[in-house]
């Protein structure tokens, strides 16, 4: 590959083998199987990215965004670097500069992207991997000021349920828990609480794990659980 792997992320098949690839500064290369690396499937300029798996109904999709490049989908067979005019496509947002995007997270059936140097998270509707995204400003919530840095989802049941909630951290340590399943109605949307926790360590200093939600901040790795008693 051109340039040392920064991310590896895994597309999974509904059947056959899945795919791996290394996110690099110069692309994106399929890494699935020893021997040769062939050329990059997508051209990038940052290697670190945050990616998750998504299914619309129609095609599953592996998103990957670095607040620097175009959003990566990948469809099991087509590369795409989503613009407001591709398929799919992502509208609605200033400027249609969607390379600022840095953070994607799935929550009930819903894709959430955090913007780079911002407290505002942007979603679109649920089960759409395209479409207009919409604004939800959290800036009045984080008193300490700073950036979004990670959402997370941490659920208190055990599962995917009633008890599943979003968690956005900021660059100064606050953690804004909501719960609900569609940010634009505020019969199904709500504030759950504000919590000091300590700065995250950077973009990737979450991660599920079980249940839980483990957080590495700047006093150490704790699950979420714990920090919010």
């Amino acid at each position: 590959m051109t340039g040392n792997g920064k991310t590896l992320a895994v597309y999974n098949k509904m059947t056959g083998s899945n795919k791996m690839f290394a996110y690099t500064s110069s692309g994106i290369y399929n890494v699935s199987s020893s021997g040769a690396v062939g050329a990059t499937v997508l051209v990038r300029t940052n290697g670190k990215h945050q990616w998750v798996m998504f299914g619309d109904g129609t095609s599953n999709w592996l998103i990957a965004v670095n607040g620097v490049d175009k959003p990566a989908y990948y469809d099991g067979t087509t590369w795409t670097a989503v613009t407001q005019a591709t398929t799919p496509a992502l509208t609605g947002y200033p400027g249609n500069a969607v390379e600022d995007f840095i953070g994607v997270t799935v929550f009930k059936g819903r894709l959430f992207f955090l913007p780079i140097n911002s407290l505002s998270f942007w979603y679109l509707a649920a089960g759409a991997a395209g479409g207009a995204v919409t604004e939800f400003d959290l800036s009045s919530e984080a008193t300490k000021g700073g950036y979004l840095v990670a959402m997370a989802t941490w659920t208190r049941d055990g599962g995917s349920g009633v008890d599943d909630y979003a968690v956005f951290f900021t660059s100064e340590g606050e953690a804004l828990v909501y719960q609900g399943t569609n940010p634009n109605s505020a019969t199904t949307w709500g504030k759950v609480g504000s919590y000091s926790i300590g700065s995250p360590l950077g973009r990737r200093s979450v991660v599920q794990y079980g249940a839980e939600c483990i957080v590495i901040t700047e006093g150490g790795t704790f699950p979420l659980s714990a920090l919010l008693q």
